[in-house]
């Protein structure tokens, strides 16, 4: 690997770690013990409360998408972005569940082709929640910091406090390798009305779209982002990840 390939590699772990540290979330497992970060050895002085009933925090990451993966397998998840000003972004994100332990602990690899990322890293620990969320989420953090100057811990701990509060809950009905799945999906605001961001209203109705099949392998259907244009009209900005496929691996 050249030294520029492994420092992209390496930078590229470091952050979806960091974020994973970052998102870790009061009431389910936390995903920064997942990804080998030592645990909290103090409570904070003030406790959060605990997660709306109807919250991303509850209706995804409470449910153990992860735990019907019960041998190594390959995912593909189509990757496909339309932002204005920017040529259009098509791709995948390769995850592959390589090792899995007697304690259900999967050992997890990640790499993009296409235009998305780069990505190329590995193991992340996982046992009931799916880490595609975190790398997904990091290269919208990324994105976020190059628009706006802002600090990345700062969109994390927006998107994190929107994972505990109230969602939008729809039931869907989506398509996989020709056959009909339901499930729901969640929808939260995360910067609605944030004072911080007035040189740049848009990304206040920055919308994160969450859909959870359970019965399909890993519960992830999709995940979207989307940046409304205030003129109506077509997005600023139109993301997403969807499920194509999972191969079991021998």
């Amino acid at each position: 690997m050249s030294g520029l390939n492994q420092a992209i590699s390496t930078r590229s772990r470091l952050t979806a770690v960091m974020l994973m540290a970052a998102l870790s979330l009061g009431g389910v497992p936390a995903l920064a013990e997942e990804a080998g970060a030592p645990p909290a050895t103090t409570a904070a002085p003030d406790e959060p409360p605990p997660p709306d009933p109807a919250s991303v925090t509850t209706h995804l990451f409470a449910r153990n998408l992860m735990s019907s993966v019960q041998k190594p397998a390959h995912f593909v998840y189509d990757v496909a972005r339309l932002s204005k000003g920017e040529a259009p972004v098509k791709g995948h994100i390769l995850m592959d569940v390589r090792e899995i332990g007697q304690d259900g602990v999967k050992s997890v690899y990640f790499k993009t082709d296409g235009g998305f990322g780069p990505f190329d890293f590995g193991p992340v620990q996982a046992s009931s929640q799916n880490p595609v969320v975190i790398v997904y989420l990091q290269d919208d953090v990324v994105r976020l910091q190059r628009l706006t100057g802002g600090s990345q811990q700062y969109f994390r701990n927006r998107i994190r406090a929107a994972f505990n509060g109230p969602a939008r809950i729809e039931p869907v009905e989506v398509s996989y390798k020709d056959r009909k799945f339901t499930g729901e999906r969640m929808t939260i605001l995360p910067f609605a009305g944030d004072e911080h961001l007035k040189e740049h209203p848009e990304i206040k109705e920055k919308s994160y779209s969450f859909t959870v099949v359970p019965d399909l392998p890993g519960g992830i259907y999709s995940i979207a982002a989307q940046v409304p244009n205030p003129s109506g009209g077509a997005p600023v900005e139109d993301g997403s990840i969807t499920l194509t496929d999972m191969t079991p691996v021998e």
